[in-house]
């Protein structure tokens, strides 16, 4: 998925606020032994409200969608899945180490079976 690309550009009189939101695509193909690939991504976004926003995560997160051939001539297809979470974003100054994302969570097992793994 490109991240040079950018969804239409909304043309409103209303301030807009800055939101972080987590879209999930999913994988998919017709191998045989092909196992499905997820990917989570914060993208932000400039909209009125949380509503617009997610709305127009949807319309990016299906614009992202795409199909191709891997090395093995399978073809692999990308799919919009979901938008996970939308949240305001302040960013009182952007430099290294700006936080742009964070959420809490109660269950440490389940989140480190998602954290990538130390290679050896």
């Amino acid at each position: 998925m490109s991240s040079t690309d950018s969804p239409a550009v909304e043309l409103t009189t209303e301030p807009l606020t800055w939101f972080a939101v987590v879209m999930v695509h999913a994988s998919s193909s017709s191998a045989e032994d092909y196992e499905p690939l997820y990917e989570e991504s914060v993208v932000l976004l400039k909209a009125p409200d949380s509503k617009r926003a997610e709305e127009k995560a949807v319309t990016l997160g299906r614009e992202r969608e795409q199909t191709y051939q891997n090395q093995y001539g399978e073809a692999i297809t990308w799919s919009f899945l979901m938008i996970a979470d939308v949240k305001e974003w302040h960013p009182a100054v952007l430099e290294d180490g700006a936080e742009v994302y964070g959420r809490f969570f109660r269950d440490l097992v389940a989140y480190r079976s998602l954290a990538r793994k130390e290679e050896s």
